[in-house]
């Protein structure tokens, strides 16, 4: 169960110490240090955190880590005072000065603002002072009792802080620094404007915070207030706590609403069982464990790319992340990376993988796909020598177009085989582009950004047709690959993208420098996905090797082995049409005429004329030439000619696409039809 994972995997976070969640001070951000000496605050010098020591009480959690967050959902002040999570540790404006040096009246103005806004809010009880007071009214419950794991030495320190100072004195405490603040805004501003016009450089831009260090036991103040921001603090004032509920993951009680951001998807799911209307939601859980989930949210968008989550699920009960994190610790943040962390630790961990956006309705989040036991970064081809489908062979000849000639150009040397099936992705991103005076590919790396990103960016100002069939086929190609569902993809699915992708290149042959080459490649493509993935092996019977064999030492007696080859593999025949024509155009161009049948053809055939096209503007218009052709080719005439009720009207389940792609294959591969044998190449 994911919400389950999110708790096992936030709590190993939170008891190994590798929860990330407001541990976002750097080592380059600048703190501006107060000091509170004889019961007086001083202001001190700002400094990078790496150039300075702050002494916080020993016992005191930012001893260790600075903790601060602007995340709504767990800071105590609102929007319009200081941020933080403790009122001695805040993040500062600090762009008071423009390039020139001249003061921004506006911005001082607005963190002035905020200043007293602050200062108004606690000496009106609301803010910190609030919250101090909550706490105070039952330490044990509203405070001691909901930290997970807390150790009996760090359990009486905070008692006695408790049982030392009353409520009163730590609230006087937060109210006489924040109207020190207050007093000394001027001084901090100037300080502020001096350090970064002496000591920052030009493409420095740090965050800047306020912290109040006391070196004594004031300091756990800042441990209280954090603790109890991610521990206790309500998510929704408006909505109420089930306070004798149980907590269906460890059974506390206290149940509340989901801690975590909301997930939604278009149609209620499990995923997270959390619906957006929070008061709808399924997802009811104790303070400890929507802790837990938060630490988890927050450490997985901070592993992996933005708009992706992957959960790691434990596949037995040890409860060990620890080499998933060692390996999630890089900065090459991509998504090959992102895989290659999954299959190293693919032995101990499951993965669901969620594909989301931000909604622009508050601390939202879109789910766009969700795919349940992610393995697609394991799957591997095998063939009986190597673990890879491979697509050329040493001379660079076509595998699957029957090792067909294949002058590869500098420009085309990305895939030569493919090793897994993200490999793929590469293939059916060739069969989605724009020509004019350039080819122009889709704007994505992989599938995935179909769910990130806005499908009409991915293709801008494509042809319709070309974005009409990506959007019908985008679903099925990331399941494909995804999912490993290779159901996804299917015949008519393959033969309409292929088919559409070489009329555009057919069309566009012009603009194009070795146009067939890339006709050749997307054939080459072809074939390998009917063979390997649909199990269909169309053209690669031993017919065609027969044929060929015929055509090679042609003689007149062979005319009716031909037609019987035929009549056992109808594929042929569309093949050899495509053959036919392109002995058309290489007579035409032999004899210094335009060699366009094909291209004419392609450009006006459709569904409802393919036939009657091909009688009038091939065999009809072009008598002249298929009466000056070789033998081969009129022998292959009068087969059409004899048998014209059947062209294009097969009884057997070809389609219209197949059969231009099957006469593409035939136009482009060498033609056996000539006599020399040697294909022309049409650059």
């Amino acid at each position: 169960m994911t919400t389950s994972d999110l708790i096992e995997f936030g709590k190993y976070l939170y008891t190994t110490n590798n929860d990330d969640f407001a541990k976002d001070v750097k080592e380059t951000d600048v703190i501006f240090p107060i000091s509170f000496n004889n019961s007086k605050f001083e202001l001190g010098s700002l400094c990078k955190k790496n150039e300075i020591t702050l002494n916080y009480d020993v016992n005191s959690i930012f001893n260790n880590e600075l903790y601060i967050s602007t995340d709504q959902r767990v800071i105590i002040p609102i929007k319009g005072g200081l941020l933080g999570l403790s009122p001695f540790f805040i993040k500062l404006d600090n762009d008071f000065i423009n390039k020139n040096g001249k003061y921004k009246k506006k911005e001082i103005k607005n963190f002035k603002n905020k200043v007293k806004q602050s200062l108004n809010n606690n000496n009106n009880n609301n803010e910190f002072i609030e919250h101090i007071s909550k706490i105070y009214k039952d330490p044990e419950k509203n405070f001691l009792e909901m930290i997970p794991d807390l150790n009996n030495e760090k359990y009486i320190y905070y008692k006695s802080f408790f049982k030392k100072y009353l409520t009163e004195k730590t609230k006087s405490l937060i109210i006489d620094y924040y109207e020190f603040i207050n007093t000394n805004i001027d001084s901090i501003i100037e300080k502020i404007i001096k350090y970064k016009s002496e000591q920052l450089q030009l493409n420095e831009n740090p965050s800047f915070y306020l912290t109040c260090v006391f070196n004594s036991d004031f300091d756990l103040i800042n441990d209280i207030l954090v603790y109890y921001s991610i521990f206790s603090k309500k998510r929704n004032k408006k909505i109420k706590d089930y306070g004798e509920s149980k907590c269906p993951f460890c059974t506390k009680k206290c149940i509340t609403y989901p801690f975590i951001s909301c997930y939604t998807a278009t149609e209620p799911t499990y995923f997270f069982e959390y619906k957006s209307e929070i008061k709808k939601s399924k997802l009811k859980l104790c303070k400890t464990c929507n802790a837990y989930l938060l630490f988890a949210e927050d450490k997985l968008k901070k592993i992996f790319l933005p708009n992706i989550m992957v959960i790691p699920k434990l596949k037995n009960n040890k409860n060990d992340f620890k080499e998933f994190l060692k390996a999630s610790n890089t900065d090459e943040n991509t998504f090959i990376k992102l895989n290659e962390i999954l299959e190293n630790n693919s032995n101990k961990l499951n993965y669901d993988l969620v594909l989301y956006e931000k909604n622009s309705k508050g601390d939202k989040y879109d789910i766009k796909k969700y795919v349940e036991n992610y393995r697609a970064f394991l799957a591997t081809f095998k063939t009986e020598k190597k673990e890879k489908i491979l697509l050329y062979n040493e001379d660079h000849n076509l595998i699957y177009l029957f090792n067909e000639n294949y002058f590869k150009q500098k420009k085309d040397n990305k895939l030569n085989n493919i090793n897994s099936i993200f490999d793929l992705e590469y293939i059916f991103k060739e069969l989605f582009i724009d020509v004019k005076e350039e080819i122009k590919y889709l704007k994505l790396e992989h599938f995935y950004e179909i769910y990130t990103k806005d499908v009409k960016k991915l293709m801008p100002r494509f042809d319709v047709k070309t974005v009409t069939i990506f959007i019908k086929y985008m679903h099925n190609i990331f399941d494909f690959i995804y999912e490993l569902n290779l159901d996804a993809i299917n015949r008519n699915m393959i033969n309409e993208m292929f088919l559409n992708i070489l009329i555009k290149l057919e069309k566009n042959k012009n603009h194009i420098n070795y146009y067939n080459m890339h006709i050749l490649k997307r054939l080459n493509y072809y074939f390998m996905l009917k063979k390997e993935f649909l199990g269909e092996t169309m053209l690669e019977t031993p017919n065609l090797e027969k044929l060929k064999c015929i055509c090679r030492d042609y003689s007149e007696d062979k005319d009716n082995d031909i037609i019987k080859i035929i009549n056992n593999d109808k594929t042929l025949k569309y093949y050899l049409i495509g053959q036919f024509v392109r002995l058309i155009d290489d007579t035409k161009h032999a004899n210094n005429k335009k060699n366009e049948v094909f291209s004419n053809f392609i450009s006006n055939v459709n569904r409802n004329n393919i036939k009657n096209l091909f009688v009038t503007e091939i065999l009809q218009k072009n008598d002249f030439y298929i009466k000056h052709m070789n033998e081969k080719g009129k022998i292959i005439f009068k087969i059409f000619e004899n048998d014209l009720s059947s062209v294009f009207s097969e009884k057997k389940n070809y389609s219209y696409e197949e059969y231009l792609l099957l006469m593409f294959t035939g136009y482009y591969t060498t033609n056996i039809l000539s006599s020399s044998e040697n294909k022309e190449e049409l650059i």
